[in-house]
């Protein structure tokens, strides 16, 4: 088992930076390395946002916690949250992968003809016989298209 001592584990900066961005600082030293695996554990289960908010609902600057040991007690109270909730680990990363493939659409043409959400088109072939067809200007499999 890797010895941490009183060095944070680089894995951690995720929510050392989130809490320090929420003006919550504590002591980390007091850590032993079955305390840092409940971290990670609790990272993975509640995910970083979710132990954040839990510990700004908990959070007292008038009395601080001093120490990181008693946050992983606060953070232990808590269920993880149930998949479908917006804190769930799953869904954020669902909807981080939303916004990713967002970006790397191309610009909408604008055409009245394409929908904006789907950019999709409906064609009629010879027969009269409607169907989608993905835009050729604006959907993302045609990123071919797109202007340089």
């Amino acid at each position: 088992m890797q010895q941490y001592g009183s060095r944070i584990p680089d894995w951690s900066q995720p929510l050392m930076d989130a809490l320090q961005m929420k003006g919550i600082t504590v002591s980390w030293g007091r850590m032993s390395d079955l305390h840092w695996i409940t971290v990670q554990q609790l990272m993975k289960s509640h995910g970083v946002p979710y132990l954040v908010n839990i510990a700004t609902t908990r959070w007292n600057p008038r009395n601080p916690i001093r120490f990181g040991t008693l946050l992983i007690d606060i953070w232990r109270e808590y269920s993880a949250p149930p998949p479908g909730s917006p804190w769930h680990p799953d869904t954020q990363s669902k909807r981080d992968q939303r916004h990713r493939a967002d970006a790397d659409k191309p610009p909408y043409c604008g055409d009245p003809d394409c929908d904006e959400k789907t950019r999709y088109r409906e064609v009629e072939d010879g027969n009269g016989i409607r169907s989608l067809v993905p835009c050729p200007s604006c959907h993302p499999s045609r990123k071919e298209n797109r202007a340089a």
